[in-house]
């Protein structure tokens, strides 16, 4: 003889399925949901790379534009340079390229990088075209993702100084004159060494549109201050344009010059320094 089913015994059966249907239903749940997550984590992981993989080629641009202010535009400097190594490239121009290497540096758990950049043969009085390429490299050595940036370089203005678009005032205690400091041992040293080829000014045609009045005037204990090199007004009147204490050795007036925009530098895909 069977025994009768109690109220307890049923009520033990209906939660004993519940738990499962919840079971069930949390699992359906957490196979959809886990794709999608992993899915996100690693679009996020690329985009950390990605943005990783352009610093990288900042970095190996820096080191160009640092090899051009040593070489310049002297093909016999960039020759001379054993960080650099000249090869042909498929456009039939030559290239200073080399890789740049970051040791210690990691991008997050089993990732590093480095970079490739070329240097287009300099030619006087053209731009210096640097393209430089870095690249992420994963944990079996294997590179995975790069960006790629070029920077075109001017040739530094023939004077030492800068020039505004409109009013320039340097304020009291600003020394106009110019030096390097790489041919001196300390700053103070470099400070007693200037020189009067300091240039600046600005475009502007108002008034007072340049203000030395303050400037050259503070120096440090001993040090005389020196002539002021050459000022620079799109004035045509110099008097008017501009105001300063102590002596001029030039004056130009009706200065013009352009401000062009400066683009931000582009990237693209797998299509960087073959070379090497």
């Amino acid at each position: 003889m069977q025994p009768t089913p109690t109220t307890t015994d049923s009520k033990r059966g209906s939660v004993l399925i519940a738990a499962i249907l919840f079971t069930m239903v949390a699992f359906i749940m957490v196979g959809t949901m886990l794709p999608a997550y992993m899915g996100d984590y690693r679009m996020a992981v690329k985009n950390r790379l990605l943005s990783s993989s352009f610093a990288l080629a900042e970095a190996g641009g820096e080191e160009a534009i640092w090899s051009a202010y040593q070489n310049g535009w002297d093909t016999a400097m960039w020759d001379a340079d054993r960080d650099w190594t000249k090869k042909l490239g498929p456009d039939g121009a030559y290239y200073y390229v080399r890789r740049v290497q970051f040791p210690g540096v990691t991008l997050g758990g089993e990732y590093t990088g480095y970079a490739k950049v070329a240097v287009k043969e300099p030619v006087e009085g053209q731009e210096m075209e640097v393209i430089a390429q870095g690249i992420v490299v994963d944990g079996s050595g294997a590179d995975i993702l790069n960006q790629i940036v070029q920077i075109d370089t001017d040739q530094l203005k023939p004077f030492i100084g800068f020039v505004s678009k409109d009013t320039m005032d340097l304020g009291s205690g600003t020394i106009l004159a110019a030096t390097n400091t790489n041919d001196f041992a300390s700053v103070p040293d470099a400070l007693n060494g200037r020189d009067s080829d300091w240039q600046g000014g600005s475009l502007s045609t108002s008034d007072n549109s340049v203000l030395l009045s303050s400037s050259n005037s503070k120096t440090q204990a001993g040090m005389t201050a020196l002539q002021i090199g050459n000022v620079l007004t799109g004035a045509s009147v110099f008097g008017d344009a501009v105001t300063y204490n102590g002596n001029i050795v030039s004056q130009t007036t009706n200065y013009t010059a352009n401000f062009p925009s400066v683009e931000h530098p582009s990237s693209s895909g797998n299509n960087g320094p073959s070379l090497f």
